[in-house]
């Protein structure tokens, strides 16, 4: 073997490594192997390679929460590749959603998918559909967010990739708790809680267990959560090594309806300005907007005056977000603190487009059995 062939089938080996290293949360490990990778794609002149080395390394800036770095890596390497034509390259789709980007998130899942869909790798395939999924979901596309998550469940059984599909039936959650459907929503989060158990495999255990702490929360039964907290700080802890930013931020938001929940308000606001304070550093808008949802909501039960500049700035940043679940959520604590027209005429819009795209039956009848009553009459 050439000198040549077997520097390309090392550089290789380093992307899989650096992929395995991904794998078991290492990220220092990461950063040491992709960089590695990258040197060498540079001396052998394979962009596709290298591409994949930078997606890898662009992993371990989301895992220390740099999610622009990581967005800005991603374009050059997904330029240089000539699109997203790999499994390391489709998780770009998700970093977009964290930070916001929703519109680009759903064009880039679309890419993703379309490109697993003839490279003939299974894990690419599952690995993008879930990502898809999320992405329609935030967008408010919840009919097609619930198709690619279907699909995803269905390919993940018959190819057998158990932690995979266990990642995607946590996932899968996103569409149901958005629209409101708490009972659909707890099913989905304990199957992908047991098949992680099973599997060995800890993020889908952190994940669906932060969803059943706000499901015990928005369903005014605070006291389900009890047993459970403290089993989720500690996996929370555990995972200190992959993106366990993202996870404390859904914690605290978790505590801080549950706190709200318990009309424990003091806890609420402090939980609640934990989450504004990291989501702002971490460019997580949707938890900004949900965190400054929260403590308008405490702050008004507490007669503050600063209530109605919480839940103004909570919708206006639901409005850049276009996540029409997250919009509704925020102008409803608004319109609930001053009687205007234009804010309820927005909640009820809103609502209609919810309603017409959330697909399945189950999932919009009790969507709509959730709204509050003037906005029901309205629509």
């Amino acid at each position: 073997m050439s000198r040549s062939r077997q520097s390309v089938k090392r550089c290789a080996l380093l992307v899989h490594l650096a992929e395995t290293t991904f794998w078991l949360m290492d990220v220092p490990g990461l950063r040491r192997v992709a960089a590695d990778a990258q040197r060498l794609a540079e001396a052998v002149q394979r962009d596709d390679l290298w591409a994949d080395a930078s997606a890898w390394a662009a992993s371990a800036d989301v895992a220390d929460g740099n999610l622009g770095e990581a967005i800005d890596s991603d374009r050059r390497a997904i330029g240089r590749a000539g699109g997203i034509r790999s499994f390391g390259l489709a998780r770009a789709p998700l970093t977009l959603y964290w930070a916001g980007r929703t519109g680009e998130a759903v064009e880039r899942g679309a890419e993703a998918v379309h490109r697993a869909r003839s490279s003939g790798d299974p894990a690419f395939l599952l690995y993008a559909l879930q990502h898809a999924g999320l992405s329609l979901s935030g967008a408010g596309r919840y009919g097609e967010a619930f198709d690619a998550f279907e699909e995803a469940e269905t390919f993940g059984r018959r190819c057998g990739s158990l932690p995979l599909l266990a990642r995607a039936l946590s996932m899968s959650v996103a569409p149901l708790l958005s629209l409101g459907d708490l009972e659909g929503t707890a099913m989905r989060a304990l199957e992908a809680r047991e098949l992680a158990h099973r599997v060995g495999f800890e993020p889908p255990i952190v994940s669906a267990g932060i969803d059943l702490l706000l499901i015990a929360a928005r369903s005014g039964d605070p006291g389900r959560s009890d047993s459970l907290l403290p089993e989720i700080a500690r996996a929370v802890r555990r995972a200190s090594g992959w993106h366990a930013w993202k996870w404390q931020m859904r914690l605290w938001q978790a505590r801080a309806e549950l706190a709200l929940a318990r009309n424990d308000l003091n806890e609420a606001v402090i939980a609640a300005s934990h989450v504004i304070e990291q989501s702002r550093s971490r460019q997580r808008v949707k938890y900004q907007a949900l965190g400054l949802s929260v403590r308008a909501r405490a702050q008004a039960q507490r007669g503050s005056k600063a209530a109605t500049r919480d839940a103004r700035d909570a919708t206006e940043t639901a409005r850049a977000l276009g996540d029409p679940a997250v919009l509704l959520n925020c102008l409803d604590v608004w319109r609930r603190l001053e009687s205007r027209e234009e804010l309820l005429h927005e909640a009820v819009d809103t609502a209609r487009r919810i309603a017409a795209a959330a697909g399945r039956q189950p999932s919009r009848r009790r969507f709509l059995a959730g709204l509050p009553a003037v906005i029901t009459a309205r629509l």
